[in-house]
């Protein structure tokens, strides 16, 4: 009895596996991953090194963009919450 083992290459299975990675990823965040899986192993040693620093600073950038997000919508999450509690305050009294 043989098994028949089905391969598939990296490329396919990475964005496979990013794609259906559920998280709080954005489309663009998925987009660097796929890129980055597209090029692992294509290249030479230098050439992955030149790879990973390229990804690391678009990663960079968007981390920039995800804390900006944070403080605007942290803020008015906060604000909200304050000003419902007072509301509420004022309605129980």
């Amino acid at each position: 009895m043989s098994t028949v083992i089905e391969t598939e290459d990296f490329s396919c299975a990475w964005n496979k596996s990013v794609n259906d990675f559920r998280s709080s990823l954005t489309k663009e965040d998925k987009d660097i991953l796929i890129s980055f899986g597209s090029q692992l192993g294509k290249s030479d040693t230098q050439g992955q090194i030149s790879n990973c620093e390229l990804h690391k600073q678009r990663i960079n950038s968007q981390i920039y963009k995800a804390e900006e997000i944070y403080k605007k919508h942290g803020n008015l999450y906060f604000n909200l919450c304050i000003i419902s509690g007072i509301l509420l305050d004022l309605v129980l009294l």
